[in-house]
Parts: structure tokens; C-alpha cells; sequence
């Protein structure tokens, strides 16, 4: 693995640089054609999608006095 590629890509997602790139399923049958900016923001959404989830989840004990 080229380690200079990767942190290229990584530089590039941290900008949300409008260069468009192709993402591919695993068995090649479908593509998508999004920018380093697309997947910089469908991370951004997923990740606080998980922390919301994380934080309703432990509401619950919160109130029993499970957690601080």
C-alpha cells in the first residue's frame, strides 16, 4: 500500500476537496462518483447519528442513577 497515496486521500477528505472519486462494491457490481467533500460530509452525518444514538440509549440510565 502506498502510504503517500493514502495520506493524499486523507488530506483530501479532511478539505472536502470537490475532486470526484469512484467508490465500488466489493463484488465490482456497483459504482458511485462522489467528491472527497460527499464523503467528508456522509462521515460527518453517520458519526453524529451514533453519538445521538449513544446518548439516547444512555439517557435511561442516567435516570436510574446508573451513570453520571
Amino acid at each position: 500500500m502506498d502510504l503517500g497515496h493514502v495520506v493524499t486521500a486523507l488530506n483530501k477528505l479532511d478539505a472536502g476537496d470537490d475532486e470526484k472519486i469512484v467508490l465500488a462494491s466489493r463484488d465490482g457490481k456497483s459504482i458511485m462518483v462522489v467528491s472527497y467533500g460527499d464523503v467528508a460530509r456522509y462521515l460527518e452525518n453517520a458519526f453524529s447519528e451514533l453519538c445521538n444514538s449513544s446518548a439516547s440509549m444512555q439517557q435511561p440510565l442516567r435516570d436510574k442513577g446508573w451513570m453520571r
